[in-house]
């Protein structure tokens, strides 16, 4: 491996002011190869696969700009509705904001290795162990918040390096528009400031908290986060009541052990070394004694994740960019001691086999196999954790795969079924859908202009109501019978959709036709209500 910068050149004067041509050709190119990495496989794979479930649901949001939702700020529906108006909504177009997401990630990670004064090598290094993590992969596979979270992440770590070596004003304003920017995005950026605030108060870097720097920082947050936190008070504070309820609902219950074990899967085990040496060279070495508040941030959120017992993994993947930049640097330096030749066979016995599990866990994470090859592998690899609760959400195949198949045989069927509707009849009649990837899926993929207005309870789908018309007639998807019968005298099976590979309930979802109300649809409709 290449030697690395020293640490005169690494570790002084701005960053931006050293980065010469090659460099940022360097950067570029390893984010673009990143972006057509993650996008390709997720828009030209197995045809069985389509849009995740989640996708239709932010698809609908997008049609309904808000500055909040029950279960997610608002930047990533305005980044979306934007993204739509000038690509569509497209599976190519829409997968490659997240794509893309993963490779400005590689590109801070690049970054990040070069901050902390690695050779083109370390860089390098760090950038493959980012690719090759499963999480990496499902995150970047399909659009959610999570691949704009990750990216968000990556950018404060670096910013929070900068930082410790000596803060500009700039620094911390720049700092305080990017979490107010992650907050709109996902409020979790709200743990890893909190943990960075424990980190600087342990370290000599608490001095700073007694200048304007971190103030400022504070208030340009609170003022570009304000939109969503008037709407959340103006709405009585829903994401609170979501965030409840998934935790009780929805995560699975782990034990410390477990939720470790989750964490080495999908980060993939033989990223282990790396970003464990990462890690404790953040907190212990020397020469990183001025950054040692970014290694205990890292700690502090993974010491939270693994005793706090939830299932999601994913909750702290944005940390990870930075370990791997740091434990790059620490290997490169410790392999310029050794002997050229043992340099040389460490380096490709390492790497190589890194690429081929990340290929590996491919199969598993983007949608290249066909389903009953990706369920074959899934049950013999065991490799993919539970991470939410309830027998309705397992499935053959990963849930992150699973989740992408049979909504167009859905709605066909619901399709089907309206256009056997009169017309006098279709204005008194909504879809009824248990959630809102259903929901969702009817508003995007139907064809046919006689399909009613989809609702559901689920999450802001709920706030969104029934519209002005009466309600009469329900096309129900996958709504127990037992519940339409205490609302509607008539209640009739009209159609199934049967999928194997599907998630749970959903693998074999009846559509029922209900008629003549015995209570006013505004009674049924509160009992619908769930946010989680």
């Amino acid at each position: 491996m290449s030697s690395v910068s020293t640490t005169g050149d690494a570790r002084t004067g701005s960053l931006a002011a050293r980065t010469d041509p090659i460099e940022l050709y360097y950067a570029i190119s390893i984010g673009a190869a990143v972006t057509l990495l993650m996008w390709l496989p997720s828009v030209v794979g197995n045809p069985a696969y389509g849009y995740f479930g989640d996708e239709f649901y932010y698809l609908a949001c997008s049609e309904r700009l808000a500055a909040g939702y029950v279960d997610h700020p608002p930047l990533s529906i305005l980044l979306l509705g934007v993204w739509r108006a000038v690509a569509g909504d497209s599976l190519m177009a829409l997968r490659l904001l997240p794509a893309a997401c993963a490779g400005l990630t590689a590109m801070l990670t690049w970054r990040l290795a070069r901050q902390l004064g690695g050779g083109t090598a370390s860089r390098a290094l760090a950038g493959l162990a980012l690719v090759t993590t499963p999480m990496m992969q499902v995150l970047s596979s399909f659009y959610s918040m999570n691949a704009i979270e990750v990216l968000v992440w990556t950018a404060c770590c670096s910013l929070f390096i900068e930082i410790a070596r000596g803060a500009r004003l700039s620094h911390w304003i720049a700092l305080g528009i990017l979490a107010g920017l992650g907050f709109e995005a996902k409020h979790t950026i709200v743990l890893l400031g909190l943990a960075w605030t424990v980190a600087i108060l342990l370290t000599p870097e608490r001095r700073e908290l007694a200048r304007r720097g971190p103030w400022i920082a504070a208030a340009v947050l609170v003022a570009i986060a304000l939109p969503n936190l008037a709407w959340q008070a103006y709405n009585d504070w829903p994401s609170l009541e979501f965030y409840r309820n998934a935790t009780l609902r929805k995560n699975v219950p782990t034990p410390p052990l477990g939720v470790l074990a989750a964490q080495l899967v999908l980060m993939n085990p033989l990223t282990i070394p790396l970003w464990v040496v990462g890690l404790a060279t953040l907190v212990f070495a020397p020469q990183f004694r001025r950054e040692r508040s970014v290694g205990l941030a890292c700690s502090i959120l993974l010491v939270l994740l693994v005793v706090s017992g939830t299932s999601r993994p994913d909750r702290i993947a944005g940390m990870y960019p930075v370990l791997f930049a740091a434990g790059a640097v620490a290997w490169d330096r410790w392999l310029r001691a050794r002997p050229l030749g043992l340099r040389y066979t460490i380096s490709v016995g390492y790497t190589l086999p890194l690429g081929v599990t990340g290929c590996g866990f491919a199969l598993l994470t983007l949608p290249v196999l066909a389903p009953s090859a990706t369920a074959s592998l899934s049950a013999r690899l065991d490799l993919v954790p539970d991470i939410e609760r309830g027998q309705e959400l397992q499935s053959k195949v990963p849930f992150w795969l699973a989740g992408r198949l049979g909504w167009e045989d859905m709605v066909r069927e619901v399709e089907r079924v309206s256009g056997q509707l009169s017309p006098e009849e279709r204005r008194t009649t909504v879809v009824l859908a248990p959630h809102y990837g259903a929901a969702g899926a009817v508003e995007v993929l139907a064809s046919d202009s006689r399909v009613p207005r989809v609702i559901s309870g689920h999450n802001s789908y709920f706030s969104w109501g029934t519209g002005d018309a009466p309600v009469e007639t329900v096309i129900a998807i996958g709504i127990p019978e037992a519940s339409l019968g205490m609302w509607f005298a008539s209640v009739e099976l009209v159609g199934r959709r049967v999928c194997e590979y599907c998630i749970g309930k959903a693998r074999d979802i009846p559509i029922l036709l209900a008629r003549d109300p015995v209570t006013p649809f505004s009674t049924a409709w509160q009992q619908l209500k769930h946010y989680d």
